[in-house]
């Protein structure tokens, strides 16, 4: 089987945005995002508690502010980021967005315009399969994305099948 794959930046974000919601290390990264807020609002908190309590409002209750709006830009920075990092990945990728596989029961070959290289189904760890999108992970947050507009008619269900019979473990989801 043939595949010409074309990388968009709305592809690698739907791939991304796949990983975090239904990978398990993925969903642990998105957890993360939240940790850092979160004590940085409960350090607020306990500065704000404090410096209530007494009769007049000093320095702490500013310094409890400034927690508290380092607590939404870093949760909104890093969310806008962990989400849309596809254009800034397209851009590094440059010509390396647009290439070549041939799929077989036993291995991937890649060919891109400098190289030609071939992966045997053994060296995946797992896979991760959605209505329009197949991620192959090589370790835990490093993974080759397949969308279906890569694929002829036909060849992304046989590709599916493929994966589902040469990598374990591989998570199903009803997802696009």
């Amino acid at each position: 089987m043939h595949i010409r794959v074309r990388l968009t930046e709305k592809i690698i974000n739907d791939c991304l945005q796949l990983h975090y919601h239904d990978q398990p290390t993925g969903r642990r990264m998105r957890q993360r995002l939240y940790l850092i807020p979160l004590v940085m609002l409960g350090i607020a908190a306990f500065i704000l508690y404090n410096e209530l309590r007494s009769p007049a409002v000093g320095q702490n209750f500013y310094m409890a502010l400034l927690y508290v709006s380092f607590a939404f830009i870093y949760y909104f920075f890093m969310r806008h980021r962990m989400m849309r990092a596809g254009g800034k990945l397209l851009r590094n990728l440059g010509e390396n967005s647009s290439f070549e596989m041939d799929v077989n029961e036993e291995e991937l070959t890649t060919t891109t315009k400098s190289q030609s290289f071939s992966q045997p189904w053994s060296s995946f760890t797992g896979g991760l399969i959605s209505n329009n999108n197949v991620l192959l992970y090589q370790a835990n947050n490093s993974f080759s994305m397949f969308n279906h507009s890569f694929f002829e008619a036909g060849d992304f269900d046989r590709f599916k099948q493929l994966v589902q019979d040469n990598v374990q473990p591989v998570i199903v989801v009803n997802k696009d």
